[in-house]
């Protein structure tokens, strides 16, 4: 990957995700299986356009329509380096991501399921 110009970090700290992060224009996202990826929630964390793979973990989510092959992620960062709706589009999806993934939106997601279970629970013994 190297020979091909990609800069491999390996670990990083977090401070230090947030400095390369702020060098970037895209992220892109290219593992062929994952779950749904942290490093994702960084990205939209930094307010970056994102760029994923298809995948059933980023289903529902506010993300752009993930790309099939190499070729459709070269056009998809090709857009949003070029036409200003693309990124206006996929920025907006960033900032949902990143407004949803707070500690405080996932506490409130969290107890709003908690509670429509136990709701359910508590239809039952009636």
């Amino acid at each position: 990957m190297t020979s091909a110009g990609v800069t491999v970090t390996g670990w990083l700290t977090p401070a230090e995700v947030e400095t390369v992060l702020r060098g970037c224009s895209v992220y892109l996202h290219s593992a062929s299986y994952e779950g749904f990826p942290l490093s994702v929630l960084d990205a939209a964390g930094a307010g970056l356009p994102i760029v994923v793979r298809d995948l059933a973990c980023f289903e529902g989510s506010p993300l752009l329509p993930g790309v099939s092959d190499p070729e459709h992620a070269a056009q998809q960062v090709r857009e949003l380096l070029t036409k200003v709706p693309a990124l206006s589009d996929s920025l907006a999806a960033s900032a949902q991501l990143a407004a949803a993934s707070t500690n405080e939106a996932q506490t409130h997601a969290l107890w709003r399921a908690y509670s429509a279970v136990m709701e359910t629970a508590g239809a039952r013994r009636r």
